[in-house]
């Protein structure tokens, strides 16, 4: 398990990697946790998010929690819009 914490002011972007580029194994969990005011944005172009409304986008003070389930698959819990 990893936490990544983003703190600036300004938007920040994250990305999460298709599965040529990183093949984190399944099970593989990433927190992603906003501290600055300007929140955060997954970029998850090429992946399939569970469920599939989940949501891309953080403000400040909330956070993301992703489990990878399969190849290219992730699951996604938080997120405010």
């Amino acid at each position: 398990r990893q936490t990544v914490y983003c703190s600036n002011a300004s938007q920040v972007t994250v990305t999460i990697p298709q599965d040529t580029s990183v093949a984190y194994p399944v099970g593989t969990r990433i927190n992603i946790v906003s501290g600055g005011a300007g929140g955060v944005t997954l970029t998850t172009t090429g992946l399939t998010l569970l469920p599939a409304t989940a949501n891309t986008t953080i403000a400040q003070g909330e956070a993301f929690f992703l489990e990878k389930a399969a190849a290219d698959t992730w699951i996604v819990v938080g997120g405010t819009s």
